[in-house]
């Protein structure tokens, strides 16, 4: 099935004393948003996230901050903005002027172009009929519980995966991942082989179950295999 989530902003787009107080936290975040751009482009998982904001994402990113044997990690998210354009979705220009998020989500330090930026996300997001979980990072979010959004006490709730936290990502991941199952028709009986097959009359043949060796072996790793790679280039 198709998810949609939504990236804290807050990701990207940093405070700029506080990572000048404590980069060791943000080499940890930024490893994580690393595995983020490219479980996202890799899985059915799409991201509700506007051009403008793409745009600010790229040009707030501290690229020149990092060392040099950390540009891969900064490439990685150039890469995911500037090429992903089928897992992104985009949304209308719309603010709900009372609409609040807890906990909030509309930074002081962001540009007012940013805030603005984060309260159509925010709205889109309290609109939509459809849930959309929302992704942080541990370092980012501490021990606050799933983002809210409240308009007037029309209050939702949206589903908060910690990234870094507890294999969170994978195991959201591997929640919206199919997984092979063999059809009930299968079966593995001695005789069922393609010789026994042949020996039927053709009316009998119809309702003659198939013989999968990855079924007779008990083994569904490799079917698994082959669903993971095709997948998700089905579904991009």
């Amino acid at each position: 099935m198709e998810s949609i989530v939504a990236i804290d902003t807050s990701a990207i787009i940093w405070d700029n004393n506080d990572f000048n107080n404590g980069k060791h936290h943000y080499y940890n975040l930024v490893n994580g948003i690393k595995d983020l751009f490219g479980e996202v482009q890799n899985s059915n998982i799409k991201v509700l996230l506007r051009n403008e904001l793409q745009h600010e994402m790229i040009q707030g990113f501290p690229f020149n901050e990092w060392p040099k044997d950390l540009h891969d990690v900064c490439n990685a998210f150039y890469s995911f903005i500037s090429r992903a354009t089928k897992k992104i979705i985009s949304y209308q220009v719309n603010a709900i002027q009372d609409l609040t998020s807890q906990p909030e989500q509309v930074k002081d330090y962001f540009s007012e172009y940013v805030q603005n930026e984060v309260k159509y996300l925010l709205t889109e997001m309290h609109s939509r009929a459809n849930d959309i979980s929302y992704i942080s990072f541990e370092y980012l979010w501490g021990d606050n519980a799933n983002l809210t959004t409240n308009n007037n006490g029309e209050r939702k709730e949206h589903n908060t995966i910690i990234a870094d936290r507890n294999n969170g990502l994978k195991e959201y991941i591997n929640s919206i991942t199919p997984i092979f199952k063999h059809n009930s028709k299968h079966d593995c009986t001695l005789y069922n082989s393609k010789e026994e097959w042949l020996r039927l009359e053709t009316h009998e043949r119809e309702n003659f179950p198939s013989r999968l060796s990855c079924f007779c072996d008990k083994n569904n790793a490799k079917p698994q295999a082959l669903l993971d790679i095709c997948y998700p280039e089905l579904i991009n």
